[in-house]
């Protein structure tokens, strides 16, 4: 309980939480609190980032502005934090990952001139950018995202003239070929815990989002293998 205590201080603390804006001692601020349960310990803790300020990238304030919208999934601010993720140059791949999320969660509570400047943002993005690799996690980052996109949009014209249900495909064949490669050795950042976060919580979210039954399944196996 001491270790799980100190991880979610490290956690309030770079997330500037109110709690500890008052300079009590620690332990008040756990002294009443039930963290017997992940159910608990994650409610807490989303309930304390109600009205996180979104100030930074979609790389560290998207999660905040996911937050905002779990304690109130029509949060306008956070709404259109997430609407404008994209609207600049160096939007990166965290970010474009970020927004499959956020289209694929949230859709329903974006404006209709919200979605269409998602819409628009989104295919500044090539499919070759999206089936980029990089290290292990940003292709799981890249490819789970590209695919939830081009669920979302499936009449977007992508740059190089591919349409969505081809982008799909794509997406779900190289990660078919990537699971199925980890499963026969092994890779080092699918199996590290410094990047487990990084690269599963995109197959998560494919899986809990994708509409094709067979990547759904796809999804859970990897999800199955890597938590066994």
């Amino acid at each position: 309980m001491h270790r799980l205590i100190f991880y979610i201080l490290i956690i309030c603390q770079s997330l500037s939480l109110g709690p500890f804006a008052s300079g009590a001692p620690l332990e008040k601020h756990f002294a009443d609190k039930d963290f017997s349960t992940y159910e608990l310990r994650r409610m807490w803790l989303l309930e304390n980032m109600k009205d996180n300020k979104l100030a930074g990238s979609g790389w560290h304030d998207a999660p905040r502005a996911f937050a905002r919208l779990w304690n109130d999934s029509r949060d306008a601010y956070a709404l259109d934090f997430l609407t404008n993720m994209l609207d600049h140059p160096d939007a990166n791949i965290a970010e474009v990952f970020q927004m499959a999320h956020a289209v694929s969660a949230y859709w329903d509570y974006f404006s209709e001139d919200q979605k269409q400047a998602i819409e628009e943002d989104v295919q500044r993005f090539t499919p070759d950018y999206v089936m980029g690799h990089g290290t292990e996690n940003h292709a799981m980052l890249l490819w789970c995202g590209g695919y939830l996109l081009a669920q979302r949009f499936p009449e977007v014209s992508w740059q190089d003239g591919m349409t969505s249900r081809e982008l799909m495909a794509e997406m779900s064949r190289r990660l078919r070929g990537t699971f199925q490669s980890m499963y026969e050795k092994g890779y080092t950042e699918y199996l590290s815990t410094t990047y487990f976060m990084l690269a599963t919580v995109p197959v998560m979210t494919l899986y809990k989002y994708a509409k094709d039954p067979e990547v759904r399944d796809l999804a859970e196996a990897y999800l199955l293998y890597s938590w066994a």
